[in-house]
């Protein structure tokens, strides 16, 4: 059996669309192939996330001696060209196979533990509280967005409906003063300390989106913290909200987290860092 996927960019594609898809199929059929393209069409940042996909993507395989190849690298776009030529091999499109494929969220959480995750045996080690940060991402070329980055600088007025949440650096600035990590994921040098990271959180706060995937890669029992913000359809998803919501809910519950949900509806960073407050001061947390 042979498998043809196209390699995502974005993180949370990547590790549900590719990862979680290739270790299923590995499980089903232990000796599937497995080949990788690329479709990026000049789209620079996609092109340096996909480099350092790529590089967590063959790290793993090779770890785990899967059989796969790669149809061409990211700074071409032959991968969508070459799928018919693979199909005709009898090469199945990764598309072909999620259509019928049955995997449920404790089948997720379990590929996440089993193959992907980089968790200490030493539970003492497990002692970080982590905030992922969107303010970096803004700046950057975002696809989702549409927006150039000369375009949100210096300050970002009269983009906010384009925003997750406004003065992100409120928020940021409180949960450091208690002892939290603040984390901008597509500036780490590789996926793999992003994933390591994540390995020794026991909290994790983030705003509504896909970013919130990286409670995936915490040990179980931990704790998540969603700043729920609204009118994700108009920043570009094309699932209704409560979809969305529930999604994530859903993976912390695969996981056996505590999940928390913070309405933040205002988007204001002031109103999420009151809620913050309220909260941790009932929890305990400092």
């Amino acid at each position: 059996r042979k498998y043809v996927f196209q390699l995502r960019p974005e993180f949370y594609h990547f590790f549900l669309d590719n990862l979680v898809y290739v270790f299923k199929i590995h499980e089903a059929y232990p000796d599937a192939e497995f080949y990788f393209g690329f479709t990026y069409n000049g789209d620079v940042p996609a092109e340096n996330e996909g480099k350092k996909n790529l590089q967590f993507l063959e790290e793993l395989l090779q770890r785990h001696k899967i059989t796969y190849t790669i149809i061409d690298t990211p700074s071409s776009s032959v991968g969508v060209v070459e799928y018919p030529t693979y199909k005709a091999k009898n090469a199945i499109l990764a598309d072909d196979y999620f259509n019928t494929a049955q995997i449920t969220l404790k089948d997720i959480a379990r590929i996440f533990n089993t193959y992907i995750n980089e968790i200490p045996e030493d539970p003492d080690l497990i002692n970080k509280k982590v905030y992922l940060s969107r303010r970096s991402l803004i700046q950057f070329v975002n696809p989702l967005f549409e927006i150039k980055s000369e375009e949100v600088l210096p300050g970002w007025d009269g983009y906010k409906d384009n925003l997750r949440i406004y003065q992100e650096e409120l928020i940021e600035d409180y949960l450091r003063s208690v002892g939290f990590e603040i984390v901008y994921p597509e500036q780490l040098p590789t996926v793999k300390d992003q994933v390591e990271l994540l390995g020794k959180a026991k909290v994790f706060c983030g705003v509504t989106g896909s970013g919130l995937v990286n409670q995936l890669l915490m040990p179980d029992s931990g704790m998540v913290i969603e700043l729920k913000v609204e009118d994700l359809v108009n920043l570009g998803s094309p699932w209704p909200s409560q979809v969305t919501y529930q999604m994530y809910n859903d993976f912390g519950y695969s996981k056996d987290h505590t999940y928390i949900s913070l309405d933040v509806s205002d988007k204001e960073g002031s109103t999420a860092v009151k809620k913050l407050k309220k909260l941790f001061s009932k929890l305990n947390i400092n």
